[in-house]
């Protein structure tokens, strides 16, 4: 009994905790109301950021690296396609409250966490 019990204590040593997901895993857009656009009607709807990709409507990236920030954020590269276009890009993302600052080419972006069932586009771009 006691062997057992030692035997089940080690395997739960050994398992690897699973890692959270960065803050910046979610559904995006830039307002409450984005959250809810019919992306076939408008460029301006929801956009999906998982562990390994960036993808709305008719684009995807994938994440190819990324890389904590001293200021609390992710630098990340992108290798990105679009309707037949393949592109990379250099963001960085930074979480304030339930916004998602981007910074990209020196302009600012700031997206509002949606609700997990708003992206409406095709799944993976």
């Amino acid at each position: 009994m006691r062997t057992a019990a030692m035997i089940a204590a080690l395997a739960l040593m050994t398992t690897p905790v699973l890692a959270a997901d960065p803050g910046f895993v979610g559904t995006w857009a830039s307002s409450s109301k984005a959250c809810k656009a019919n992306p076939n009607v408008t460029g301006n709807a929801a956009f999906v950021i998982d562990r390994a990709a960036m993808y709305g409507n008719e684009w995807q990236c994938e994440i190819k690296n990324t890389v904590l920030t001293g200021e609390g954020g992710w630098r990340v590269g992108l290798a990105c396609a679009s309707e037949g276009d393949e592109y990379k890009r250099r963001v960085v993302w930074r979480l304030v409250g339930e916004k998602l600052h981007q910074v990209e080419g020196g302009k600012i972006a700031t997206f509002t966490r949606c609700a997990m069932g708003d992206y409406r586009g095709h799944p993976k771009g």
